[in-house]
């Protein structure tokens, strides 16, 4: 029986880039749970996403009805209920503003909330056909730090960018498990993401870190990574000294997340699977589409 780590992705915070630079934000987004639990980042390129402000119009007092704009194209309109957004809103008040970006509303009480349009996509779940492309994949102790403080390859990506473009950063807090082969029952469980807290897991060491990050990389070869990216999995030392410390014989990998603005996709990732195989056996390391859990057991 092989021992095998699996993890998968609990959840992620969206942010579009654009808010990195407001220290109100920033300020609210660091008492965020996610972020907080997160060592790992994703920096994405997608469509520049607009509000058709022009077109907006208000019915039953708190329902708005939305046109988007994706890449300059104008998407099908959308009506949503912001009481989803601002509980207890009776009345809302549409304030002039001219950043297509956002939308100024007022309640009853004169309280004053922005609306962008990143934010209607991850709560209603709309799907506007813009996948996040993966552009560069990094880890930190402190991800906000890490990315407010000066970042080279979030910088280059920003000055690669068109106007049709916008910049997203993702904040990815992960689910781990550490075991030998389980019953089937625990790994059905385990890949509709409801493990059993009860399992042994893995605590959020420096090592487990950087065995993440490189596994992601080789994976998805973003654009703007260049170490890990370029060298075949099988010529990767440190990721062999990680796998034979660990002595792990399998690892299995979920990236797919529940909703559209969080399907991750890269131009040069192998293959399209939300689940992963990595025989990590040292003449084979190879990636596998789907759970092989016979490949892992010896």
């Amino acid at each position: 029986m092989g021992n095998f780590l699996n993890f998968l992705i609990k959840e992620s915070f969206l942010l579009a880039e654009r808010n990195l630079h407001s220290k109100e934000c920033i300020e609210q987004i660091s008492k965020n749970e996610c972020i907080k639990k997160s060592n790992h980042y994703f920096i994405c390129s997608v469509e520049k996403t607009e509000f058709r402000l022009k077109r907006i119009k208000i019915s039953n007092s708190h329902n708005i009805k939305l046109r988007f704009i994706i890449g300059g194209k104008k998407t099908k309109s959308y009506t949503f209920d912001l009481r989803r957004l601002i509980p207890g809103i009776k009345f809302i008040y549409l304030k002039n503003n001219s950043d297509n970006l956002k939308i100024s509303v007022t309640n009853e009480m004169n309280q004053l909330f922005f609306l962008e349009p990143e934010l209607f996509e991850k709560e209603y779940n709309i799907n506007l056909n813009n996948p996040p492309n993966l552009l560069y994949i990094g880890k930190s102790i402190n991800v906000i730090k890490r990315l407010t403080k000066g970042h080279h390859h979030l910088n280059k990506a920003l000055s690669k960018k068109d106007d049709k473009t916008d910049i997203r950063i993702y904040f990815i807090s992960l689910k781990y498990s550490y075991s030998g082969l389980p019953n089937p029952d625990n790994q059905i469980h385990y890949f509709l993401g409801n493990i059993d807290t009860s399992l042994l897991g893995i605590s959020m060491d420096s090592d487990l870190m950087e065995l993440i990050e490189r596994v992601f990389i080789h994976f998805f070869k973003p654009k703007y990574n260049e170490l890990h990216k370029n060298t075949d999995i099988k010529e990767d030392k440190r990721l062999q000294e990680l796998i034979i410390e660990k002595g792990l014989n399998g690892l299995i990998f979920s990236y797919g997340m529940k909703g559209y603005a969080y399907q991750f996709q890269s131009d040069l990732q192998p293959f399209q699977a939300e689940v992963i195989t990595l025989d990590t056996r040292i003449q084979n390391l190879t990636y596998l589409p789907g759970v092989h859990l016979d490949l892992i057991s010896i």
